[in-house]
């Protein structure tokens, strides 16, 4: 989640929500790299260990990103992450999210 309009040189507020499994995953963070009009967003998650879980999906593992496009323009954020299978901790799939959002004076 981010606004569509954003001014430059201002802070941008940059929401990833994630989904977990069932109810022993939780956000775990995550890393923001800044490369000129790009944004490069990993976001984490973690298994608590627990042997018995709710079988709840958790849908919205928020995690809370915040990035400054420096000039005017088109600015990009790239989400990076992966989706698995919780009953086979093997099966690992890449998944890229991208948006891109109008940077004004």
């Amino acid at each position: 989640e981010v606004r569509d309009t954003v001014r430059a040189g201002q802070t941008v507020a940059i929401t990833v929500n994630t989904i977990g499994a069932n109810g022993c995953w939780q956000s775990d963070g995550g890393t923001l790299t800044q490369r000129g009009d790009s944004a490069l967003v990993v976001a984490y998650d973690r298994h608590s260990g627990a042997q018995v879980c709710t079988m709840i999906w958790t849908d919205r593992l928020t995690h809370l990103f915040s990035t400054v496009f420096p000039k005017p323009g088109i600015g990009v954020i790239r989400v990076s992450g992966r989706r698995i299978k919780d009953t086979d901790a093997s099966y690992s799939l890449p998944v890229i999210a991208e948006r891109t959002v109008v940077v004004i004076p």
